[in-house]
């Protein structure tokens, strides 16, 4: 059971990565970036949160994309 939000940003961070890779392949960058947080459906307090972030700049460069992301939590 995750309780502090810092646990999810190694997770966070490793998908981030491969989501930059991704954008790298194909030239492109990311102008926006979504962060989706679902807890265990079987939880006495289920919730359902998603974070929309417009970045600052378009990037496809990963220490960028996963700062945002973390700082997203």
């Amino acid at each position: 059971r995750i309780v502090d939000f810092s646990e999810l940003c190694e997770p966070l961070a490793t998908y981030v990565a491969s989501a930059a890779r991704e954008l790298r392949r194909q030239r492109l960058v990311a102008g926006a970036m979504s962060v989706h947080v679902e807890p265990n459906p079987y939880d006495d307090h289920p919730y359902d949160n998603s974070i929309p972030r417009p970045l600052p700049w378009p990037t496809a460069a990963t220490g960028e994309l996963i700062q945002w992301a973390c700082a997203s939590l």
